[in-house]
């Protein structure tokens, strides 16, 4: 099956690299843990020793803190944001009906 793979498994490669990275776990696993099998296309992913397991759980641990942290910050604003357009919106003449009194001094007639 050489030479019959995707032309583009070795962009799919660089992603993983990139997302290892951009989480933190390229410095857990080190940057050849994923790699492309030459013969068969396939990407595969190197074995995490015991010692390592310990690392990568902490490191997912801290991912799910700062995504929550984020989510937490991004409602904060939204509501913040809402009653901000709410405080500033402006505001409907009332429809409640008026007596009119009129008068000679109002320009009416007695």
């Amino acid at each position: 099956m050489s030479g019959e793979h995707p032309p583009n498994l070795s962009h799919r490669l660089r992603q993983v690299q990139r997302l290892l990275e951009h989480t933190g776990l390229d410095g857990v696993f080190g940057r050849d843990w994923a790699t492309i099998d030459p013969d068969t296309g396939d990407l595969v992913f190197d074995r995490v020793t015991a010692d390592r397991l310990q690392m990568v759980l902490w490191r997912l641990d801290a991912l799910d803190e700062e995504q929550m942290a984020r989510l937490t910050e991004r409602r904060s604003r939204d509501r913040d944001e809402t009653e901000h357009q709410r405080r500033s919106a402006p505001v409907a003449a009332p429809s409640v009906p008026v007596d009119v009194l009129v008068g000679p001094h109002l320009g009416g007639q007695q």
